[in-house]
């Protein structure tokens, strides 16, 4: 079944950035689940999940988020998200 992962970008004086990333998942994710990704090193954990609200109504599954010291930071972790296939709300 289709899921749209979505993570926030946190940076100090940078603001929030999420990125999201629609996926065919083998089960059925539910809360403290965790998650793997190209984009980061270790699992993050599911922490929410809404139902009927992103692009062709697939669930949202957010996951843990990520924080940068400064906007220098955010901008690595978008370069890193985009290169493993995540994109910004309304970008495909």
């Amino acid at each position: 079944m289709k899921f749209t992962l979505e993570v926030d970008i946190a940076g100090r004086r940078a603001g929030v950035v999420t990125m999201r990333k629609t996926v065919d998942l083998p089960f059925t994710p539910s809360l403290g689940m965790r998650i793997d990704d190209p984009a980061w090193q270790d699992t993050k954990a599911i922490e929410r999940i809404t139902l009927g609200t992103c692009d062709a109504y697939t669930p949202i599954v957010a996951l843990t988020h990520d924080r940068a010291a400064d906007t220098d930071g955010v901008a690595e972790l978008i370069g890193i998200y985009e290169a493993a296939g995540w994109h910004r709300p309304g970008q495909d």
